[in-house]
C-alpha cells in the first residue's frame, strides 16, 4: 500500500513530529500540515512517499523561502558520496514530539528531489 510519512521540520532541521496518512489523502493532509507549521512557527513539512517499505520520493515544502536554504544546510550530514540524500537514514533520527497528516500548495517554497 502507497502511504506518505509527514513530519514537520523545527528551525533547527529537527523532527519535531512524524505521522503517515495513504496516499490518497496526502493534498488535504499536507495543507492541515503547513498550516500547522506556520501556526507553531516550524520551517516547514517534510514529506515522502513510500511503497512496500521503499522510499519513492520526498520534498520540503516551506511558507518561507529562506527555510529551504536553511533546510539544504541541515541535510548536509546525511548527503552521500553520490551527492543524493539518504532520506531513510534522515527520517529516522528521533522525534522531538508526536503526530498529524498532508501535499502541493499555494505560494509554497519547494526543495524537490527524488530517490535515485
Amino acid at each position: 500500500m502507497k502511504t506518505v510519512r509527514l513530519s514537520l521540520i523545527n528551525r533547527q532541521g529537527q523532527i519535531i513530529n512524524t505521522w503517515s496518512i495513504p496516499y490518497a489523502r496526502r493534498i488535504a493532509a499536507l495543507d492541515v500540515a503547513m498550516d500547522r507549521a506556520e501556526e507553531e512557527g516550524h520551517a516547514g513539512v517534510l514529506w515522502s512517499v513510500f511503497n512496500k517499505g521503499k522510499t519513492q520520493e520526498f520534498a520540503f515544502d516551506s511558507h518561507n523561502p529562506w527555510a529551504i536554504a536553511l533546510f539544504a544546510a541541515q541535510i548536509q550530514p546525511f548527503m552521500t558520496k553520490h551527492g543524493t540524500l539518504d532520506i531513510d537514514r534522515f527520517m529516522r533520527q528521533p522525534a522531538k514530539g508526536a503526530g498529524a497528516d498532508a501535499t502541493t500548495g499555494y505560494n509554497r517554497a519547494r526543495y524537490q528531489a527524488s530517490r535515485s
